[in-house]
């Protein structure tokens, strides 16, 4: 199953800097969103968008030309004492792809509030 955030994990969690880390939104079939979020700190959101679609061919039998682009931008996640993220911000926009989409981010954030625990986000 094509899961609909990725790499929410402390582990996977690279910050590039003053901007964070990089993050690409997708827009599938019956127009859900897809959060795709950097594997590691020099992973531009070009791969990011190579990778999901790699993985929409293995993991699904859907057509990846179903799937569309919506912008990319940077996140940032704050940790409590045990690691575990307490909220996420994302902001500004991808050279490549532009700035993400706000309403289908919103929208995917709040569909996707049980499998993020409840953890509080902001859209700069």
């Amino acid at each position: 199953m094509l899961q609909r955030i990725s790499n929410f994990t402390r582990e996977n969690y690279h910050d590039t800097g003053p901007k964070g880390a990089r993050f690409v939104l997708f827009q599938g079939p019956e127009n859900k969103g897809y959060i795709r979020l950097s594997e590691n700190a020099t992973e531009y959101h070009t791969a990011i968008l190579d990778r999901f679609m790699s993985e929409i061919q293995i993991t699904t039998d859907l057509p990846p030309e179903g799937f569309s682009e919506k912008g990319g931008g940077y996140y940032f996640l704050t940790f409590n004492k045990e690691d575990t993220p307490v909220s996420i911000k994302f902001w500004k926009d991808s050279t490549n792809y532009g700035r993400f989409d706000e309403a289908l981010l919103s929208e995917t954030l709040n569909e996707l509030t049980e499998e993020m625990e409840n953890m509080p986000w902001i859209i700069e």
